[in-house]
């Protein structure tokens, strides 16, 4: 079965892989005709950059197939996954000092994408996840309460080391932590091989008097008002919760 899925998984790579090379292949057309800003100002070239395999939903492939996240049955999953697509990345690699290809992988976020990919696979008849609507970027259930501990030995050596890109663990906080608290997470993060993890806390901002808390509250403390908003970090960036 194994073996079915990884080349199941290798024949969209080749696909995938030819959609990259057609795509950069336009870009370095572009730049020699002097068309991309910035490589005109010396500040980036088209060689330098990566071209990655965008990746999500394998918790959800995981499920599917019965697999319960934290067990070795799937990580072992994980590892089948991940581990085939750096092996494929560096095989399908063109190391040419002119106009290199070199890919890599990335647990992507998605953002919108990962709504789009649910909703066009439901449509198609594929199994989704109904007590879900987009697919998630985690190597743990986000949908159920995890400690911050089991979320960094979730993405911790056992899988990420299987991969050759980027994956990125949040750890959602309802209030900020002491020094020390931070720095204990930190040396565990160190320790299960967590090389990439960020903190949450959501911020408050009150509607009539736009006072903002670095914290989740229920009553503005300036005016006493109950209308507020809160935002948090979504991809990289303070978000409105309401939007």
């Amino acid at each position: 079965m194994k073996k079915c899925f990884k080349d199941y998984l290798i024949s969209i790579l080749e696909r995938v892989y030819k959609y990259h090379i057609a795509y950069k292949t336009m870009m370095y057309d572009l730049e020699d005709c002097g068309m991309i800003t910035y490589s005109n100002a010396n500040y980036l070239y088209i060689k330098k950059l990566y071209s990655t395999i965008g990746v999500l939903g394998y918790y959800e492939a995981a499920k599917f197939l019965g697999l319960e996240d934290g067990t070795s049955e799937y990580n072992d999953f994980m590892q089948l996954v991940l581990g085939t697509i750096a092996e494929e990345n560096k095989k399908h690699s063109i190391h040419d000092k002119k106009r290199p290809f070199v890919f890599n992988q990335e647990c992507i976020p998605g953002e919108g994408l990962a709504v789009k990919l649910y909703n066009w696979d439901k449509n198609d008849g594929y199994f989704v996840p109904s007590d879900q609507n987009l697919y998630n970027s985690y190597f743990f259930n986000p949908w159920k309460e995890t400690s911050p501990l089991k979320k960094l030995e979730a993405h911790g050596s056992t899988v990420s080391k299987a991969s050759d890109g980027g994956q990125g663990c949040h750890i959602n906080l309802d209030t900020h932590l002491s020094s020390k608290q931070y720095l204990m997470l930190m040396e565990y993060a160190r320790n299960v091989g967590c090389n990439y993890f960020t903190f949450n806390i959501p911020m408050t901002k009150c509607l009539d008097c736009n006072h903002v808390v670095n914290a989740p509250v229920t009553e503005c403390p300036k005016c006493h008002s109950h209308k507020l908003d809160y935002y948090t970090r979504i991809i990289g960036f303070l978000t409105s919760v309401s939007n």
